[in-house]
């Protein structure tokens, strides 16, 4: 495809530029991981080149039909013009235009869905009708399956497009769009699955990633300069308390009312480990919440450079799944891990905060370790024996009961979260850690 000089229907697209086969070489790759097997007619460089520019331009133009030649011209010509007769487009452009992942993203959905409906057709025609009335009967075929196909490609976008809102802000500053072109099949198998999508709505409406960063720190002799105090610290004397008579600079130091600079050090943060309740009660919103504000505390442990930590938890501990890098597979990673889980079994609060706080000592992290625990549970738990465990663990103990309390579980919390309403505030209240 390099070497070989390519004719396609658009006017001014340089189809022999490196960029343009790039384009369409991408486009072709996401198709054929979509349809095995698809009519190797729609799998031409034009056609990629083609249906990819007339997402991304804001108005493609056709070429005249009589200046069309080369190989898939034809094909690639019919599809375009079904395409821009057709009213979903303009859907699927308000997405698409000028954004060279939802272009390429659309491009391989339509032609994979193309694909699989023209090879039946083919399959069927070569049996049942004549050499000389194909030719209409397969410009009309692609017209329909055009039509069927953008439908397709309008329902997935949008949530394309949602995979994509919360990957860039997991990986923001971590790599370009061309790193997450790299991962498109699967960020379409996740568009396309129902527990994601309905996670992703409850996600866009929490918008967990307009949180802050977060520092804790602490008064050190050295540090950052934070304000002023009073007191007899001579070594973070404010200078004009040199300037102070010798009678008077003893007076204010007998009484520790010297002007000092309050300096402050961050400190050093661990691992944020979230722990889900996935038990039968958890079934419907109230899990699908927990996810999110999952997400959420995810996105939060990126912006801070910590590490994340999940399990599910029912009667027993689940897999632990770990990130720590902020790149955009494994943004993808998370979400798939936190999508595919559903709710059954009992409840053991107990057993899963030691298992939280066995990983953490076995990971040996420097700073406080943040353990999440949500659940809507009522479970006695071990009161003496957690408060000694989070000790060695440099953790504390974030309780968020929804739609519920837990008497135990409060005492032995360093905060405790009552959710009364599964919505976009307390979401972000409990993802702030306050």
């Amino acid at each position: 495809m390099d070497d070989a000089s390519i004719e396609g229907s658009l006017k001014g697209v340089s189809y022999d530029s490196a960029l343009t086969k790039y384009r369409g070489l991408r486009v072709l790759k996401i198709c054929r991981a979509l349809a095995e097997g698809a009519s190797s007619q729609i799998l031409n460089p034009a056609v990629g080149i083609d249906s990819y520019y007339t997402f991304f331009l804001p108005y493609p133009l056709l070429k005249p039909f009589n200046e069309v030649r080369g190989e898939g011209a034809e094909i690639s010509y019919t599809i375009v013009t079904a395409m821009l007769a057709h009213p979903a487009l303009h859907r699927v452009k308000s997405l698409t235009v000028g954004d060279s992942f939802t272009s390429s993203i659309a491009s391989g959905i339509l032609l994979s869905q193309l694909g699989r409906e023209l090879l039946q057709k083919i399959d069927a025609w070569k049996n049942s009708m004549p050499q000389h009335s194909r030719g209409n009967a397969w410009r009309k075929a692609i017209g329909e399956a055009v039509g069927r196909s953008l439908l397709k490609v309008s329902e997935d976008i949008e949530s394309v497009a949602k995979v994509r809102r919360y990957v860039e802000e997991a990986a923001a500053g971590k790599g370009s769009s061309l790193s997450l072109e790299e991962h498109a099949e699967e960020v379409i198998r996740l568009a396309r699955n129902s527990d994601v999508r309905r996670l992703l709505e409850v996600l866009m409406k929490t918008k967990p990633w307009s949180t802050s960063a977060k520092k804790q720190k602490y008064v050190r002799r050295r540090g950052e300069i934070a304000g002023y105090s009073l007191g007899r610290d001579v070594e973070r004397l404010v200078p004009k308390m040199h300037a102070l008579p010798p009678e008077v600079f003893l007076h204010k130091f007998i009484e520790g009312r010297l002007l000092l600079y309050e300096k402050r050090l961050a400190r050093e943060l661990g691992p944020i480990y979230c722990l889900i309740d996935k038990s039968g009660s958890m079934n419907g919103m109230k899990i699908t919440w927990a996810k999110a504000v999952a997400i959420g505390l995810y996105l939060r442990a990126v912006k801070e450079t910590r590490c994340f930590y999940s399990r599910f938890f029912d009667s027993e501990v689940h897999q632990l799944m770990k990130a720590g890098s902020g790149k955009a597979s494994e943004a993808i990673k998370v979400l798939d891990y936190l999508s595919r889980v559903r709710s059954s079994g009992g409840t053991d609060i107990t057993k899963a905060i030691f298992a939280a706080l066995s990983d953490l000592r076995r990971a040996a992290y420097k700073g406080l370790s943040e353990v999440v625990l949500i659940t809507d549970g009522v479970d006695r738990v071990d009161e003496l024996r957690i408060r000694r465990e989070l000790k060695a663990a440099d953790a504390r103990l974030l309780a968020v009961m929804v739609l519920g309390d837990n008497a135990s579980l409060r005492k032995v919390s360093n905060k405790y979260f009552t959710v009364v309403k599964l919505d976009k505030e307390e979401a972000l209240r409990v993802v702030e850690l306050k």
